[in-house]
């Protein structure tokens, strides 16, 4: 997805000991172009087959009721699904 050949790239463990893998910006700029421009297919509002509308619907019910389960309570990303009921 980053055009990174991982097998090759450096990891590390992150502060909630996962493995994390080592993307120079230059990946992650177009790693983040990408996610862009598929953000819409994740809006189920957005035109599309019943099917993929319920299941963002359910994960994002799913996060709504347990937004700890992203990334364990005090984070920022756990606190911004909490305090905006999933709607982030």
């Amino acid at each position: 997805m980053c055009g990174l050949d991982l097998t090759i790239a450096l990891r590390g463990i992150d502060g909630s000991s996962i493995l994390t893998i080592a993307v120079p910006l230059r990946n992650l700029a177009l790693t983040f172009n990408l996610a862009l421009t598929f953000a819409p297919f994740a809006d189920p509002r957005n035109e599309g087959p019943a099917q993929r509308s319920g299941t963002i619907r359910r994960v994002r019910a799913a996060l709504a009721a347990a937004p700890e389960m992203i990334a364990e309570t005090g984070r920022h990303c756990s606190e911004n699904i909490s305090g905006t009921q999933g709607k982030t």
